[in-house]
């Protein structure tokens, strides 16, 4: 394991708070590290280069690369997403996709205090701005 990632504790029955009260949670900005290329700022080493500058390419990598995709789809938007990828791939789906809107986050974060809920969009504000990139995407599509 890279020097610069330090495990966080064993989250079993760890509350919210410590869980993103650890500084290497890899929970944090989890899609746009997934889908950016990481080589760009020296993997999970966070001494190579200053945290804006690194959360500025890792942003800009991961939306290239999901711009570039031929197709993804969002949860929130399943019946649009099956359309799409149907229209992609000039292939049909047997049994259309159902539209689920109620998950066990949206229940989570229904019983966030405020404070947890700055925290959580603190945390994942790359991911945030990369949703809000790839519904804009989607629907330009």
């Amino acid at each position: 394991m890279n020097r610069a990632i330090k495990p966080c504790a064993n989250w079993n029955g760890v509350a919210l708070d410590e869980f993103a009260g650890c500084e290497s949670n890899l929970a944090a900005n989890r899609q746009t590290r997934m889908l950016a290329d990481l080589a760009l700022v020296g993997c999970y080493n966070k001494t190579y280069m200053p945290a804006a500058e690194r959360d500025r390419i890792m942003l800009a990598s991961a939306k290239r690369n999901l711009a570039a995709m031929s197709y993804f789809g969002l949860t929130e938007y399943q019946k649009i997403s099956q359309y799409i990828f149907e229209e992609t791939f000039n292939l049909r789906f047997a049994i259309p996709f159902e539209q689920h809107n109620t998950t066990v986050s949206t229940v989570t974060m229904n019983s966030l205090t405020p404070a947890q809920r700055a925290r959580i969009d603190q945390l994942n504000a790359l991911d945030l701005e990369l949703y809000a990139f790839a519904k804009k995407l989607m629907f330009q599509r």
